[in-house]
C-alpha cells in the first residue's frame, strides 16, 4: 500500500469510530492507527472474537482435511441428539453452528458443569438454518467439534494452525 492509500485507511477509521488498528507483516510494522494515548492503556472488549477465530479454525480444519463437510449433522460429534426427543435437534449442521442458525434457544451455560450437555438440552424455537440469533452456545459447540477432530484443546489448535504460522507477534505460550 502506498501512503496516500494509509492516509485514505486513516480518514476512514477515524470517520468510523475505529480506536486502534495495525497492519502487521512478519517483524515489520506497515500502519498503525491509535485514536490517542489512552487506547494503549485501558482494556478494551472484545466481544464476539471468539467465535471469529473459532469460525476460522473450522476453515482450518477444512483445508486440512480435517474436517470434510460443514454440511454434516452435528449428531456425527454429539450422539446423545440421537436420543433427544426432538427431531428437529437431528437437522442442526456445523453451517447452522457457523451461522449461529442452529434454532437453539439461547441459554446461560456459564453456571453448568457440563456446557455442551446443556447447549445441546436447550429446545429448539427455531428450524435449524432459518433464523439468525446471536447464540455463544453455538460457537462452544464449535470448539467442542474442533477438540473432538483434534484431540487437542482448541486453544493448542489455534496455537498451533493458526497463531504460530501468523507468526511470534501472534504468539503465546500455554
Amino acid at each position: 500500500m502506498s501512503n496516500l492509500s494509509f492516509f485514505d485507511l486513516e480518514k476512514k477509521l477515524k470517520r468510523i469510530r475505529i480506536e486502534g488498528f495495525v497492519i502487521h507483516k512478519g517483524n515489520t510494522r506497515f500502519f498503525e492507527y491509535v485514536k490517542n494515548k489512552k487506547v494503549l492503556e485501558k482494556p478494551t472488549k472484545v466481544y464476539s472474537i471468539t467465535k471469529t477465530i473459532v469460525s476460522i479454525l473450522i476453515g482450518i480444519m477444512v483445508d486440512k482435511g480435517l474436517l470434510k463437510n460443514i454440511h454434516e449433522p452435528i449428531q456425527n460429534y454429539f450422539p446423545e441428539i440421537l436420543e433427544s426427543n426432538d427431531p428437529q435437534k437431528k437437522e442442526i449442521t456445523i453451517f447452522h453452528l457457523l451461522t449461529m442458525t442452529s434454532g437453539l434457544q439461547v441459554g446461560n451455560f456459564e453456571g453448568s458443569k457440563n456446557w455442551v450437555k446443556f447447549i445441546l438440552g436447550q429446545p429448539i424455537i427455531h428450524k435449524p438454518g432459518s433464523t439468525f440469533q446471536y447464540n455463544s452456545g453455538d460457537s462452544h459447540l464449535l470448539s467442542a467439534i474442533i477438540q473432538k477432530i483434534s484431540g487437542i484443546p482448541t486453544a493448542l489448535f489455534a496455537e498451533k494452525y493458526l497463531f504460530r504460522p501468523l507468526g511470534d507477534s501472534f504468539s503465546r505460550s500455554y
